[in-house]
């Protein structure tokens, strides 16, 4: 091959590699999914007894329902 058609062939063999890694999926779908098994009651009751002693609670993974049933048991 020549020397042009090889840098044609290196230039779309990089395209391709760049184009795939800018349609990886993302979780983004599922996070809507994933705010609907949240504890609502338990967030609600430690959340007041925060606001009683007058702390702020910040939730960066806030308790699913799932979880909380397998404690119960």
């Amino acid at each position: 091959m020549t020397r042009k058609a090889l840098s044609a062939l290196a230039i779309l063999c990089a395209a391709f590699a760049l184009s795939a890694c800018a349609t990886t999926p993302t979780d983004q779908a599922g996070s809507s999914n994933k705010q609907s098994n949240i504890d609502h009651r338990y967030v609600a009751a430690v959340n007041r007894q925060a606001r009683r002693v007058g702390t702020q609670v910040v939730w960066v993974n806030p308790p699913r329902e799932k979880d909380r049933r397998k404690n119960d048991d």
